[in-house]
């Protein structure tokens, strides 16, 4: 789900501290394919050439929902390949393959709302059609943010700040879509997980930060939104690390 609302507010507020913002539109994907990083790879060298940018320069790198964990991916990627990645957001991101694919799982057996039945089955093909069938912890380990088997790919964060947003307001999925929905059918379920394991291995600038009654789409309560990151907030702990 798009929300260029939302991409444009935190834009508007990374100017007032020189950040550049990029918006790439790499359409239904969860995780980093070769053509998908050539294109994100092409799309930064062209700014950088037009503008006359250093690779000395700060990056940052964040997303939303898939697109939040396309940016953890990525920045882990870079990191593992040797380049700058300064700091790392999401907004209410899945971070791992293998629980979103339970999620999807159990959303299609609810077998209570058409939109998340349609929902599910569309989480399980994808990552189905994808891996050749039902993918498996390594597999996903593999491909994911984080694994909740020792954490896999999320071990090249523990000294990379990274912040992740969520709101998990049960309530509001309960009463709007599915009364059997727990707290482990939401994004922020793993991403807690993931936030801890970089915090047990030491790294004292992860964070998750969750809100209340912040998430609205188009004007309506919406707890998956880009408005749960309060942008002024965002722009200014990014902006922070240009002065260390």
């Amino acid at each position: 789900m798009s929300d260029l609302e939302g991409e444009a507010a935190i834009a508007r507020n990374m100017v007032s501290y020189g950040i550049v913002t990029v918006v790439p539109r790499i359409n239904n994907r969860l995780f980093w394919e070769q053509q998908a990083e050539k294109a994100i790879e092409d799309i930064t060298a062209a700014i950088r050439n037009q503008e006359g940018l250093t690779d000395s320069l700060a990056v940052f790198i964040g997303g939303f929902s898939s697109g939040g964990h396309l940016a953890l991916t990525l920045a882990e990627n870079r990191l593992l390949s040797g380049q700058r990645v300064d700091a790392v957001f999401a907004v209410d991101p899945p971070t791992d393959l293998l629980a979103y694919y339970e999620m999807g799982q159990r959303r299609i057996q609810m077998n209570a709302c058409p939109l998340l039945i349609r929902e599910g089955k569309q989480m399980v093909e994808m990552l189905g059609k994808y891996f050749g069938g039902s993918p498996s912890a390594d597999t996903c380990s593999r491909y994911s943010a984080y694994s909740r088997a020792g954490g896999g790919r999320a071990k090249v964060l523990t000294q990379t700040p990274v912040r992740l947003y969520a709101e998990p307001d049960t309530a509001f999925w309960k009463k709007e879509f599915c009364g059997a929905i727990e707290y482990e059918d939401l994004n922020a379920a793993s991403a807690t997980r993931f936030i801890q394991f970089l915090q047990d291995a030491g790294n004292k600038q992860a964070k998750l930060i969750l809100t209340q009654h912040k998430g609205f789409w188009r004007g309506r309560r919406f707890p998956h939104a880009w408005s749960i990151a309060e942008p002024a907030e965002l722009a200014e702990w990014l902006g922070s690390m240009l002065k260390k």
